[in-house]
């Protein structure tokens, strides 16, 4: 099975809400980058780095005790690519 990573966020401790999966590191880079733009575009907060892949939500005015996280994840599991177009390799 070809490497690929994961884009996972959600809450520490529970089965995350996000999980989109990337070809490259540089793609999953992108996709993180996204979802916390999007996030800050909504007022939260998150600290981390897109080279270190894994960021922490803060305590902002939207959410006042953070729990949430997005990390990128690297993969060999051919179970994770069954559904998904990514097979196609």
């Amino acid at each position: 099975m070809k490497k690929h990573y994961h884009v996972l966020g959600g809450i520490h401790g529970c089965m995350p809400d996000v999980n989109d999966i990337y070809h490259t590191k540089m793609e999953a880079r992108e996709g993180l980058k996204w979802h916390i733009e999007n996030a800050r575009e909504d007022g939260y907060k998150y600290s981390g780095t897109l080279r270190d892949g894994y960021f922490e939500e803060e305590e902002s005015e939207v959410r006042q005790w953070p729990n949430n996280y997005f990390e990128i994840v690297t993969c060999f599991e051919e179970d994770c690519l069954q559904d998904t177009d990514l097979m196609e390799w």
